[in-house]
């Protein structure tokens, strides 16, 4: 755990040229190692993002650390983000296919050759076509459909802390 948190310091804090900068943190991340979280807004999720249901073993032991995190004093509900499914796996699909191709062309370019038949796995092939069908507006889209994904998913923070498994390790005897 510690030597993970070293390693978020080091890699912390933007970079020469970076397009978006993520607002430094208040402390280093090593100090936070071992400190008690203090009471959590703690969202379960029961279901899976697409609404179905999570397999009952799952189900059983998501249950069971909720009634251990709300023992420990957590405020703990049932509650989930709104996941646009939909939106971020067609804009997933778009992204994938055009990053994708630029990839490959640019090896192409290296080897100076053409795409041969067999230089890419039958799914990977289909990735690549449906990408190279992808327009520079359906990118753009996309990554539009990205943010209000993020903004729509962000939303749920405003009532839940984001906890992880590093807040949680305080509680790691009893968990």
């Amino acid at each position: 755990m510690r030597y993970s948190a070293v390693l978020l310091d080091i890699a912390a804090g933007p970079m020469i040229g970076d397009a978006v900068v993520i607002a430094e943190s208040a402390g280093r991340y090593v100090d936070e190692v071992g400190r008690p979280p203090g009471r959590c807004r703690i969202g379960v999720q029961m279901k899976t993002p697409a609404g179905g249901p999570f397999h009952s073993d799952v189900a059983a032991v998501v249950d069971q650390v909720a009634g251990w995190l709300s023992e420990l004093g957590h405020a703990v509900d049932e509650a989930s983000p709104v996941y646009p499914c939909d939106a971020v796996s067609a804009a997933m699909r778009a992204l994938r296919g055009a990053k994708l191709v630029v990839d490959v062309e640019a090896r192409l370019v290296e080897l100076d050759r053409e795409l041969r038949d067999d230089d890419l796995e039958p799914m990977t092939r289909q990735i690549y076509e449906t990408g190279r069908a992808v327009g520079g507006a359906e990118v753009v889209r996309s990554y539009q459909g990205i943010e209000r994904a993020a903004s729509t998913i962000g939303a749920f923070f405003d009532a839940h802390d984001p906890v992880s498994y590093t807040h949680l390790r305080a509680h790691e005897t009893v968990l």
